[in-house]
């Protein structure tokens, strides 16, 4: 029965509904249509997890994407997600501006 429940634990994870899924990477915009504009600056920041422990900086505000390049206009901010499922995951927040 063990044997029956790991077979099909290992056949769904494999099959092709799951595959697409197994390294995925996302962008989310968030701004509003009046403020979009040309931008020199870009900020960033990030936290990564190596089998759900965090591996770094776990301090990712806007504020603090903001800081790390001086950014004191913000024309728009975006989240970037990459993960491998179990494995490794990254979250950054992006804000670009003057």
């Amino acid at each position: 029965m063990k044997i029956r429940i790991l077979i099909s634990f290992i056949f769904v994870f494999l099959s092709g509904c799951t595959s697409s899924a197994v390294f995925s990477e996302g962008y989310h915009k968030f701004s509003s249509a009046d403020k979009i504009r040309k931008y020199s600056k870009k900020g960033e920041a990030c936290t990564q997890s190596i089998l759900f422990f965090p591996a770094n900086n776990i301090d990712i505000a806007i504020d603090t994407a903001r800081k790390s390049k001086g950014i004191e206009d913000i024309v728009f901010a975006e989240d970037k997600t990459f993960h491998i499922p179990l494995i490794y995951s990254s979250y950054c927040v992006v804000v670009k501006g003057n």
